[in-house]
């Protein structure tokens, strides 16, 4: 079964990938540097001598909590271990901290990073990530002290500091990187598929209705290309330490839009009746998205969202398990949130954006070969509502009340000259809005209306009598395709006769409804007409074509007999 394979598929690529990702992320190894001890002191020194003078009670432990609230000017020391063969290598100093800092290793100062001042104005904000070669000469073998003055007016309030120093070799600090390479390659499938999907709906387009989940994807493509770039926007690129907070805001911000979008999608694409549920998804998402304020770590935050994200979509996508599209899916959904439950703290550094994009490529190559099946059907009813359209004009010309109606004017030219003038009158306006209609892929309910009118009134007049065309509900904005009430007026007087319509008449009700128009139809019923002959003609026929060319997948068409009249039914979504 295709579900299967495209499945295996999906799971082979999800293991895969994120074999890679944690290969490549334990392939770099942990520091040769023993770290011994990490201190802190907001004792004031403004230069390293007076720093290097501080007395021993002036230094506590390094508490990142704490260091989080500190903003003035504060001193951090780390007291290194050196492998034995230190001076045989090239080392980098690498160094996280949110703040502007001036940096010393025993003493001797080997680098800056911004400029740490007392005051805000004074303060220009340091890189987040810093680097700093040192000297052969500088890394023997023994003990080392590292001291940073540092100051972090611009920091954001945060549960945690994140400070930390590490001494690493070249070959080290490149593997960093490596991981992020399996990340920029989801990240290229997801601008590939985006690409191919775009290209895809421009070649039917101009041939398709307008399919409410499209906004969706295409907003879902857009957040997965943006998502991993802020994420690798810190070890890739970096920035000023106070440009850290809104790096976070807005990747809480994309993941709180994922969580809303994907679901969303699939509501939009394969649900009927979308609004109720969209209603719910709003009020689930708002619930998850309260989780950003909550007092947690940012770690934490991020991780129930994403979490809480497949949840939410996965739920949507298995009340659609009979569509077979969306079992994949379902499938990958299910096994990427046991990723999240085994492996957290993997998922959130990079596992969650494969699982994501790989959704997303499913996703966009699904809709896109939706769209051209959509297309392929977009002709084959264009044929046949061509051929019916030709058939119907055909029998416009020659349908047997215009006959009698011929005959009534030869009647009415001796008898009633004025009646007969009236009729050659209607006569040509019929033909003429019929073939205005014929020659346009939609109309205006009003206009339908006009023509049945106008068509009744012939019939009236060649019978001396009249037929009501009654009209219940609001007709202002809703199109249809041309000649499809005036098919099924004049089936009922066909089939039914003018006496029955005369003595009944015809009520066309008009509702809207949960993003939906529907129409209904009531005719006089014919004692002899039969269900075979209603929907075997060729005016069913045309009508069904039309509904269906109008709306491939949301249109509806259903007639029958009820109590003493005929009853026609049209629904099709409604386009705002």
């Amino acid at each position: 079964m295709r579900w299967l394979l495209q499945t295996t598929v999906l799971h082979v690529l999800l293991a895969g990938l994120g074999l890679m990702w944690l290969v490549a992320s334990g392939m770099h190894q942990e520091s040769a540097w023993a770290m011994q001890q990490a201190e802190m002191s907001a004792a004031p020194a403004a230069d390293i001598r007076s720093a290097l003078a501080l007395p021993e009670d002036a230094w506590r432990p390094l508490d990142q909590a704490e260091l989080a609230r500190w903003h003035g000017e504060y001193w951090l020391r780390f007291r290194l271990e050196a492998p034995e063969s230190a001076q045989r290598e090239a080392w980098l100093l690498t160094m996280s901290l949110r703040a502007a800092s001036t940096v010393y290793w025993d003493g001797q100062f080997i680098g800056q990073n911004g400029q740490p001042a007392a005051e805000r104005p004074q303060e220009v904000p340091g890189r987040i990530d810093s680097q700093f070669l040192l000297d052969r000469s500088l890394a023997g073998p023994g003990p080392h002290r590292v001291m940073i003055h540092a100051s972090s007016h611009r920091a954001s309030a945060m549960a945690s500091a994140e400070a930390g120093i590490r001494v690493l070799s070249y070959p080290q600090a490149r593997r960093y990187a490596w991981r992020w390479l399996v990340v920029a390659l989801a990240l290229g499938a997801i601008v590939s598929a985006l690409a191919y999907w775009s290209i895809a709906l421009r070649t039917t387009l101009a041939t398709q209705t307008r399919d409410a989940g499209r906004p969706w994807l295409l907003a879902l493509g857009m957040v997965g290309v943006l998502l991993p770039l802020a994420e690798s926007w810190r070890p890739l690129f970096g920035y000023d330490y106070d440009w850290h907070a809104l790096r976070l805001s807005l990747i809480l911000a994309l993941h709180a839009a994922t969580a809303l979008l994907l679901p969303g999608y699939l509501i939009a694409r394969f649900i009927a009746a979308p609004h109720r549920w969209f209603a719910t998804l709003g009020i689930a998402w708002l619930a998850l998205s309260s989780l950003v304020l909550a007092p947690a770590g940012f770690d934490a935050r991020s991780w129930l969202v994403q979490f809480g994200g497949l949840v939410l979509a996965l739920t949507i996508a298995s009340l659609q398990w009979r569509t077979l599209e969306v079992r994949p899916l379902c499938a990958l959904l299910l096994s990427s949130i046991f990723v999240a439950l085994a492996w957290p703290a993997d998922f959130l550094d990079g596992l969650y954006f494969i699982a994501l994009a790989l959704v997303m490529v499913y996703l966009m190559l699904d809709d896109a070969a939706h769209a051209r099946r959509l297309g392929e059907l977009h002709e084959r009813l264009s044929a046949e509502r061509d051929r019916l359209r030709l058939q119907l004009l055909h029998r416009a010309i020659q349908p047997h009340w215009l006959m009698n109606s011929l005959t009534s004017l030869q009647e009415l030219i001796e008898q009633a000259p004025a009646h007969a003038s009236r009729l050659v009158e209607l006569l040509a306006e019929h033909f003429s809005l019929l073939r205005a209609h014929s020659e346009r892929d939609q109309v205006s309910l009003s206009e339908e209306i006009a023509l049945c009118r106008v068509q009744l009134d012939i019939a009236g007049l060649a019978q001396q009598g009249c037929v009501a065309f009654r009209v219940e509900g609001d007709v202002s904005g809703i199109d249809l395709p041309p000649g499809v009430l005036h098919c099924l007026v004049e089936n009922a007087l066909t089939h039914a006769g003018f006496r029955a319509c005369a003595e009944q008449g015809f009520t066309l009700r008009v509702d809207r409804n949960a993003g939906r128009v529907h129409l209904e139809l009531r005719a006089p019923l014919a004692p002899t007409r039969s269900t075979s002959l209603a929907d075997g003609g060729t005016g069913t026929q045309y009508v069904r074509a039309s509904l269906a060319r109008r709306s491939p997948q949301g249109a509806s068409f259903a007639h029958g007999a009820r109590a003493d009249y005929w009853c026609s039914t049209m629904e099709w979504p409604c386009v705002s």
